[in-house]
């Protein structure tokens, strides 16, 4: 089956799970990040992601975490914890993709941040078996103004759970 989110939407403190095997090894879950700067510019990425199954007919890694705690937020990079792809090398067997893990930042000020957020499930070759949606939250400390977003990257998995 398709790996499922887990952990605490807030506070983030747990790795990513690695993926089940097959014919070959299962794949590598996401660690986890914790940044805590008075300002974090960002050009580049940061990066939680599962690994992508490296045997035939194994599972996919769910994303980990990142936590970003900062009084100013800036840049135009990337953060992701996504879910790890499934292989299929025969179709007896339907493996599952990693599920997309947690992503929380809280600043005071991002007015200048112009990067992106992600995480998504993994993909697999039935969309029952593509990776529930992760989730990404927000939080400007100053104002406490929330945002959570629950993404399946526009996908409709029937069996997504968060």
């Amino acid at each position: 089956t398709s790996g499922r989110c887990y952990g605490n939407v807030y506070w983030l403190v747990l790795p990513g799970s690695g993926g089940g095997f097959g014919q070959g090894a299962g794949s590598l879950g996401g660690g986890v990040v914790r940044i805590n700067a008075t300002l974090f510019v960002l050009h580049g990425r940061v990066s939680s992601n599962g690994a992508t199954a490296t045997g035939s007919a194994a599972g996919g890694g769910s994303g980990g975490s990142v936590l970003i705690q900062t009084q100013r937020l800036s840049g135009a990079g990337r953060v992701s914890s996504n879910g790890g792809t499934a292989i299929v090398a025969y179709y007896s067997s339907y493996p599952g993709a990693g599920a997309g893990g947690r992503i929380a930042v809280y600043f005071e000020d991002d007015s200048q941040w112009k990067g992106t957020y992600q995480s998504i499930g993994g993909t697999a070759l039935t969309l029952s078996r593509y990776g529930g949606a992760g989730t990404v939250f927000t939080q400007n400390t100053l104002t406490s103004y929330r945002k959570l977003t629950v993404d399946s990257n526009g996908v409709v998995v029937p069996t997504s759970f968060i």
